[in-house]
Formats: structure tokens, sequence, C-alpha cells
């Protein structure tokens, strides 16, 4: 895309870096073909080459910022496998038991009276 506007607008000089500034506070996203990543996944990627996955600085606030989203991200999905497979009770179903709960107690009551 910016082969394409750099070619397209010749009488511009403009860096892929001030680019892809532009875009983002556009809020147009780029997106790897055949697979979509989140803000936080595509910063990382795009913040520092020297920078990966496998390795990754800990004194950078970026790669600090994803390390946290990718361990948020992955109990996430622990945990939705396992309310799927009915093997998690969360504290939402323990405060909707609580509230149900509540609320018989309540009608019981009312009926008494």
């Amino acid at each position: 895309m910016h082969n394409d506007f750099t070619d397209k607008h010749t009488d511009i000089i403009c860096s892929y870096d001030l680019y892809r500034k532009v875009v983002k506070e556009m809020n147009i996203s780029f997106t790897k073909l055949g697979n979509e990543e989140c803000e936080q996944c595509e910063e990382f990627s795009i913040h520092n080459v020297s920078h990966s996955k496998e390795n990754f600085s800990a004194a950078c606030d970026i790669c600090q910022k994803w390390q946290k989203h990718i361990t948020k991200a992955e109990v996430s999905r622990n945990d939705i496998a396992l309310i799927v497979t009915g093997q998690l009770i969360t504290i939402l179903h323990v405060f909707l038991l609580i509230c149900k709960r509540l609320l018989c107690c309540q009608e019981w009551n009312l009926l008494r009276q």
C-alpha cells in the first residue's frame, strides 16, 4: 500500500513509518493476509524488527505490554475451553447462583406474608 501511495503521489515524500502512523491515526488497520491481528499484536510486530516473539526485549515497553497481552489471551483461551467442556465454574456462575438463591428467598418471604 505504501508503494502504491508513493507511486500515485510522486510530489509527496513519505517514509514507510510515517505512512503507517498516518494510516493508523485514520483508524485503518493493516492485517496479514489470511490472518487478522489485534492492534497490540500488530503494534508489537512492527515496532522494532530486532524484537520478535522469540527474541523480545524485557527493557522495551511495547514488548512488555505485548507479553502481558499474550499471557492474558492464553489464560482466556484456556478458560473458554474449560467453560465449553464444563470443567470451570466462574465467579460469574457463582454470582448468578447467589442472585438466584436470594431471589428465591425473597419470593418465599413474600409468599409467607
